[in-house]
């Protein structure tokens, strides 16, 4: 069952799409990328029906965006931790857990690798998707891997646009991420996606996605630009090797080996810096920044195998 709802906690409305098969199976809370970017409205055609077919997944939508859109309300990233908190306690509650998975895409892995080791209690397993380390770091190397990839590609006018552009890449201006770096991963499949989106794919999914209303649909849009506006300057300084690498609870680190909005390489150190009670890096071959959605059944597959009914 796909249901849409909203609760209040701290006098702040938080809205979710629950996807629930069986009160009894395991509980995944899903923390989308961004920042203000739900990614269930827009990939969900896209998976087929067997997707996490064993666990009640709870896809959030953070502070202020999509069915948590308040314009009003504040935006910090220490404010979307604590709201990832009491979320989780809710649905703890709610389903009668001792404790539920975390699995984070992008931005989200940033806020739930600090959710999972301020309170370990919580969770039983943390699962990272084209996980976060070190914002600026990741940005200067994926530069370079651009620069490398134009000259095996003979673009001499996407090195000399690489080279035009350098003050705003180390500054990561938006005309640098959206026009210089984001025209580039479009032009050789490294962005979102191996496969290319068809012209206008988001704006369809997200007007034709049937668990939002039309007003839904319309703060999606608005959230994007208003969580964008407010956190996307947070997020530039964010360097997780500076924090503990010591998690109490499984790490589990999934990435696309296409994937240049995140710098896989620097995913590799950090992953390698952890000390945990387990870990595994796993490498999807065909997919770039979205792998639980560009190979679905593998994904579904290795969540099934590590979290099964018994393990949880």
């Amino acid at each position: 069952m796909i249901k849409k709802e909203t609760i209040i906690i701290n006098e702040i409305r938080h809205g979710y799409i629950m996807c629930e098969q069986d009160k009894k199976a395991p509980v995944i809370l899903y923390l989308h990328g961004g920042p203000g970017s739900p990614e269930y409205p827009i990939f969900q055609s896209q998976l087929n029906s067997s997707y996490l077919c064993e666990f009640n997944v709870c896809y959030y939508d953070h502070r202020g965006c999509g069915l948590s859109f308040n314009k009003k309300s504040e935006l910090s990233l220490d404010l979307l931790i604590e709201d990832i908190l009491d979320i989780t306690k809710y649905l703890i509650e709610k389903y009668d857990k001792k404790k539920i998975i975390l699995v984070a895409h992008s931005f989200g892995t940033y806020l739930g690798i600090k959710a999972v080791q301020s309170h370990p209690e919580y969770y039983s397993a943390y699962v990272g998707i084209s996980q976060i380390t070190n914002v600026r770091e990741s940005e200067k190397r994926i530069y370079n891997d651009l620069l490398q990839v134009c000259k095996e590609k003979k673009d001499y006018k996407g090195r000399k646009l690489l080279k035009k552009n350098k003050r705003s890449s180390s500054k990561l201006s938006n005309h640098y991420m959206q026009n210089v770096k984001g025209r580039l991963l479009k032009r050789y499949q490294l962005g979102l996606t191996r496969e290319p989106l068809p012209t206008y794919f988001m704006i369809q999914k997200l007007f034709s996605f049937p668990q939002y209303s039309f007003k839904n649909k319309l703060e999606y849009c608005k959230g994007l630009i208003h969580s964008s506006r407010l956190l996307f300057s947070m997020t530039k300084d964010i360097n997780l090797f500076q924090n503990s690498c010591d998690f109490k609870v499984p790490i589990y680190f999934i990435h696309g080996i296409y994937d240049y909005q995140v710098s896989l390489p620097l995913g590799k150190e950090y992953f390698g810096q952890l000390d945990s009670p387990k870990k595994e890096l796993i490498i999807f071959e065909e997919s770039a920044h979205f792998p639980n959605f560009e190979e679905p059944d593998k994904f579904n597959e290795i969540l099934n195998s590590l979290f099964s009914v018994e393990q949880v």
